[in-house]
């Protein structure tokens, strides 16, 4: 069987992927996503499969693009099947964003070879159900402020929002 096959991947969309999702910020009711928004995609990595494996997959330093990564889709091929309204932005830095002909923009970041990504689009289908393992820091740090002060974490160990919540 080939690893990207159809019937390999399947698994990995179903409940187990949906129930380790941990949503950590809600705000405006923007979630779930409507399928029929006018969506801009942006940002370097939101149609680029080779930035989504990160290292230790295709190759031992992973790889950028998506002609080594066949069978699976980027963020915004994710997104462009479920919301028919979403266009992909022709500058990586989102300068063609327009609120007259775009409801919300999804920017897709991260770093070569590391960055992961997730195509399926929110639209209430699925809620979120995963929780934290670990807490997310609120400065850059080591969870000391400039004074060496202990800080709180941005989000505790067990910390994830549901769409109820």
């Amino acid at each position: 069987m080939k690893v990207l096959a159809p019937q390999s991947i399947a698994p990995s969309r179903a409940k187990p992927f949906a129930k380790s999702l941990v949503l950590l910020k809600k705000e405006d009711s923007v979630l779930p996503l409507n399928r029929n928004a006018r969506i801009l995609v942006a940002g370097k990595n939101a149609h680029n499969r080779g930035h989504q494996c990160g290292g230790f997959s295709i190759a031992w330093q992973g790889t950028s693009g998506n002609e080594f990564v066949e069978g699976s889709t980027s963020v915004w091929e994710g997104i462009r099947e479920a919301a028919t309204g979403a266009t992909l932005s022709t500058e990586a830095s989102g300068a063609d964003a327009d609120p007259e002909q775009h409801d919300i923009a999804i920017v897709v970041i991260g770093e070569r070879p590391y960055a992961e990504g997730m195509g399926d689009i929110h639209s209430g289908d699925h809620d979120f159900h995963g929780k934290l393992s670990f807490s997310w820091p609120d400065l850059a740090s080591d969870g000391t402020d400039r004074n060496k002060n202990r800080v709180s974490p941005l989000f505790p160990p067990g910390y994830g929002l549901t769409y109820a919540n």
